[in-house]
């Protein structure tokens, strides 16, 4: 019992039926002076031929067109028989045919088959080659002896055409035509021993796959195992060994017969030719080939004379010569039926046929053996048009929420196949796990797309859950990425830089940036300080500052001394942990250990006067600057005024010019912590230029010995030597000018 995956949609019309006539010649090649027998197998009844005989002899091949009376005749059922003895000489050569009625009288038809000598010069490849109309048609013999000379061919026999042009063992038609059709022979000119080859073109009326000439307006049927159209009735004519309205199915072995109710003499068929009616016309039985008929199919052929292909999946090795079929594997892609021979429908393909064709381009069919579309409907893809790329229905979207809050995201994937949908934060691939958690659901089928729902969900959002994410939907067919999704994550404040510098030997500069803002906006800052060596830590003081950046001065603080300082800053969500910077201010100003400040000023007379005068100067400008101010208490000020300014301003009253005098030398940028009778020695001029600010270019100064004096009469071009760039320079000139003043000033004083 053979069963199919997919239901048969094969019709085979019904037709009246063909004449069931084969006529077999026992040794088609006979050797001197040995008998050769015909046989004629039918159903209806024999018509005589010349004479009264049931066998005629179609042309004259030089010996006349009646059949030899050396002969023996059987007759049996539905067979009949003739023996032609040796002596019969070369009235055993030619063409001969038996004619058949059917049973109800309402046609006729005959077959033919040849018998040549085995010595004969030239052989023919096949005895009938059947063509189309308008078909090129090459006939071909093959040289068997020695002999030299001229070939020639001729159609008709003796009396009949010699064909000129063309005198080699091939000769060839361009486009036949139903005239063309008859006996040939080629033989070498001159030769009377009777050694020619012999053959037979058989020309249908009409065009391939077409029937009914003149017109030939009907379409062939399917003939199947080799078949052949017949023009006329529109019917098959099967080869020896099958049968069945479109040749379908084939007999037992060695059964011949339109109903396979015939045998070979014997038993078996080897060594003869069996001849069928026209348009199919001769061959050896399934299962053998080659011109005597005595040679078995190779590996992957089968059938009459070795002409059919198999169409089994696990190779030629499993299919059978005779009959086509496959002893295991089943068929190749693109066939089906007992012995798959029966080519695919039109949208089936595959092995046996079981596979249905994808969506080809309207007006189109696929490929019977893979599948394979010329074109694909939208939207699908891919050599079958069975797959449609995978695409993002639904995608995530963006989300602000507050830390710790638990979030979701959605993705719905498409496709054909059924798509897989992965989640990306930035570029990494999201995976679950340390509170994220990933559910993919089958949402089954919208139209003939597979659908895949996927959610992401993160419990308890911390800051590195920040960020950009997306979903991308994929198949063999492609992908598609989604839209991207913010998720915002809000919290307090972190991460907040303080660098502190010192200015001079009573003011710090603290600077900050925020790390973290918290995804908010920041509304406010405070600074505090105290001395490191305390535990005591000041009031908040707010700056005004709000942004991720900020910088204020910390003024009249002690000399010398290690400061602590941090910063808080502020938004929707609370304040940040504080920040944190240490500095100690700008070393107390003062000569050397070994040197005196009165004798570095002129003497202890002067410096009594100069200590004076500045008592009394301090005292008036402490109080002024002083009156109106909470003064710190740890010893220093915050001056909110200088929040992001350049440098830090004294507010000293401009009515005594005396106190603005002195307390620009307290600027921060200007203080005079030198006199020039400081500056002696090399490493005392390193010393001053770290101290004013020019530390990058004391390796200069060092590198060509600089020293006291030599830095006081510096020229430009030297300085511009040490110090490149101008503004630096200017200022080097300045602070420099600064020292030559003091020193004058301090003369007076003396």
């Amino acid at each position: 019992m053979i069963c199919f995956s997919k239901p048969i949609h094969k019709v085979f019309p019904f037709f009246s039926g063909v004449v069931d006539v084969t006529i077999v010649s026992k040794y088609q090649f006979f050797d001197e002076p040995a008998d050769t027998w015909l046989y004629c197998y039918y159903t209806g009844s024999l018509i005589n031929h010349q004479n009264g005989y049931q066998f005629g002899v179609e042309v004259n091949t030089g010996s006349g067109t009646v059949f030899t009376s050396r002969r023996g005749t059987g007759e049996i059922s539905g067979r009949y028989n003739v023996r032609i003895y040796g002596d019969a000489g070369d009235f055993r050569v030619g063409a001969f045919s038996c004619r058949v009625r059917t049973p109800d009288n309402s046609q006729t038809e005959k077959a033919i088959t040849f018998k040549m000598k085995s010595q004969a010069d030239v052989w023919p490849v096949t005895f009938t080659v059947t063509a189309n109309t308008g078909d090129p048609v090459t006939l071909q013999m093959v040289q068997k002896s020695n002999r030299t000379g001229t070939l020639v061919w001729r159609k008709g026999g003796v009396g009949g055409t010699v064909l000129t042009g063309q005198n080699g063992l091939n000769f060839t038609m361009a486009s036949v035509r139903a005239s063309d059709e008859g006996i040939y022979e080629c033989y070498y000119q001159g030769d009377t021993d009777r050694k020619q080859g012999i053959m037979r073109l058989i020309v249908r009326g009409c065009t391939e796959n077409k029937w009914g000439p003149p017109s030939c307006t009907g379409d062939c049927p399917v003939c199947y195992n080799g078949g052949v159209c017949d023009d006329n009735s529109g019917e098959c004519v099967c080869p020896p060994g099958f049968h069945g309205q479109n040749c379908e199915s084939a007999c037992a072995n060695n059964q011949i017969g339109t109903s396979c109710t015939r045998e070979c003499e014997g038993g078996d068929c080897t060594g003869q030719l069996l001849c069928v009616m026209d348009p199919y016309g001769c061959s050896c039985a399934p299962g053998l080939m080659g011109i005597e008929c005595n040679t078995g199919c190779p590996d992957g052929m089968y059938g009459a004379g070795c002409t059919q292909t198999c169409h089994c999946a696990s190779g030629g090795s499993v299919c059978d010569v005779m009959t086509g079929a496959c002893s295991s594997g089943g068929c190749e892609a693109g066939w089906e039926g007992s012995n798959c021979q029966t080519e695919c429908d039109d949208g089936y393909y595959g092995n046996d046929c079981g596979e249905s064709c994808g969506n080809c381009v309207t007006g189109t069919v696929c490929d019977k053996t893979n599948g394979n579309c010329p074109g694909c409907e939208e939207p699908w893809v891919g050599d079958t048009c069975k797959m449609i790329p995978a695409t993002v229905s639904e995608g995530p979207e963006s989300v602000t929420l507050v830390v710790e809050n638990d979030t979701t995201f959605s993705c719905t994937g498409r496709g054909v196949p059924g798509p897989s949908v992965v989640w990306y934060h930035g570029e990494e691939i999201i995976t679950p796990g340390n509170g994220i958690r990933i559910d993919v659901t089958d949402g089954g089928l919208v139209g003939e797309q597979h659908v895949i729902h996927s959610t992401l969900t993160i419990t308890s959002v911390r800051r590195q859950h920040n960020g950009k994410y997306v979903c991308i939907s994929s198949n063999v067919a492609g992908h598609e990425t989604s839209q991207e999704a913010t998720l915002v994550v809000q919290e307090r404040p972190d991460d907040v830089t303080v660098n502190v510098t010192a200015v001079n030997s009573t003011t710090l500069h603290v600077t900050w940036i925020v790390g973290e803002t918290g995804n908010l906006d920041i509304l406010d800052s405070q600074v505090r300080y105290k001395r490191s060596d305390t535990e005591d830590w000041g009031d908040w003081e707010s700056t005004g500052v709000s942004g991720a950046k900020g910088d204020v001065y910390i003024h009249s603080l002690q000399l010398a001394v290690m400061y602590d300082v941090q910063v808080r800053v502020h938004n929707l969500l609370g304040w940040s942990d504080p920040g944190s910077g240490r500095m100690g201010t700008t070393d107390e100003t003062g000569p050397p250990e070994s040197v005196s400040v009165a004798s570095i000023i002129g003497g202890s007379v002067g410096a009594a006067l100069l200590v004076v005068v500045l008592l009394t100067v301090g005292i008036i400008c402490y109080r002024r600057r002083h009156a109106a101010e909470r003064q710190d208490p740890i010893g220093g000020q915050i001056d909110l005024n200088m929040i992001k300014t350049d440098d830090p301003s004294d507010s000293a009253s401009a009515e005594n010019p005396t106190c603005t005098e002195l307390h620009e030398y307290n600027s921060p940028y200007e203080t005079p912590i030198y006199n020039i009778t400081d500056l002696v020695t090399v490493d005392d001029v390193v010393e001053f230029l770290k101290a004013k600010g020019f530390g990058q270019y004391a390796a200069a100064f060092k590198r060509h010995k600089i020293d006291g004096v030599a830095v006081m009469y510096l020229n430009d071009a030297v300085l511009a030597e040490l110090v490149p760039e101008i503004g630096p320079r200017v200022k080097l000139q300045k602070a420099l000018q600064e020292l030559k003043d003091n020193q004058t000033y301090t003369s007076l004083l003396n």
